[in-house]
């Protein structure tokens, strides 16, 4: 040992540290830092999960929509008491009923999937759609005014007819 002040160098005076334990130190620091690993992507994984199970218990499974859990969720967080006057809610309905009685159900089904699509076309990125009914589509369009909702209405009317034209339904 060495005196220097009052400072006192103790590692000239150590024993060498034997091989074998240095190995296992840096063994022991490569395990913790795979178990780090292995930890921060199973908790990826977990919430990665979380959010499927959301969207799953939000979306509707024929059309791809968000149901009406989606649509209380979205009107929560997207439309604020200031925006709310800036939405219109517009309401599609097809008479699905009837269509499943003289065709069947597979055709309801096209039929409801190629609305959606429709909708979904048309649909704004600030808009909300979802399916809430068996055949029935809430949209809450943000629009500029009455002309701009008017057109857009036609718009998307024609493409709906022209869906239904194809399907042979009207």
């Amino acid at each position: 040992q060495q005196t220097a002040g009052l400072l006192v160098d103790a590692a000239a005076g150590r024993a060498p540290v034997p091989r074998w334990q240095e190995s296992l130190t840096a063994g022991l620091g490569i395990a913790a830092a795979l178990l780090a690993v292995i930890a921060v992507l199973l908790a990826r994984a977990c919430l990665r999960q979380r959010r499927r199970g959301k969207k799953d218990r939000e979306t509707d499974p024929l059309t791809g929509l968000g149901n009406e859990r989606f649509l209380r969720s979205r009107y929560l967080s997207v439309i604020s008491e200031e925006s709310r006057v800036l939405y219109t809610a517009v309401y599609f309905y097809a008479d699905a009923e009837q269509l499943e009685k003289v065709r069947g159900p597979q055709d309801k089904e096209e039929m409801l999937r190629r609305t959606a699509a429709v909708l979904r076309r048309y649909a704004g990125e600030h808009d909300v759609l979802a399916r809430v009914a068996d055949a029935g589509f809430l949209l809450l369009r943000r629009t500029a005014g009455g002309e701009e909702l008017r057109q857009w209405l036609s718009m998307a009317q024609a493409s709906l007819d022209e869906v239904c034209r194809e399907l042979r339904m009207c």
